[in-house]
């Protein structure tokens, strides 16, 4: 049971700190963004099937950890960074990590 701490104008709040908490799933215009603002076409033919996925209902939500997986993994194959624009992303995703 949910304290009234725990939730606060409808945010999600972890109980005891009131930090809110990261969503474990997205829908699919969700993860477009998240995957950098991607099209729909885009996501669905080269991202999602990468990606997993899990149906709720007639709903079709990915999983905000495999995306930070396949973001982690995309870091990693473009090593080393070329850019240091690639440079603070990657210590970015790895302080998010942490």
């Amino acid at each position: 049971m949910a304290s009234q701490e725990a939730v606060r104008g409808g945010d999600v709040a972890a109980p005891n700190d009131g930090a809110p908490l990261k969503p474990a799933l997205a829908s699919i215009p969700a993860a477009c963004k998240y995957m950098g603002d991607v099209s729909r076409a885009k996501f669905y033919s080269d991202i999602l099937p990468k990606l997993e996925t899990v149906h709720v209902g007639t709903r079709h939500l990915v999983l905000v950890s495999s995306m930070d997986a396949l973001i982690s993994n995309l870091l990693e194959k473009d090593s080393p960074p070329t850019s240091k624009r690639q440079a603070r992303a990657r210590r970015a995703v790895h302080a998010v990590k942490q």
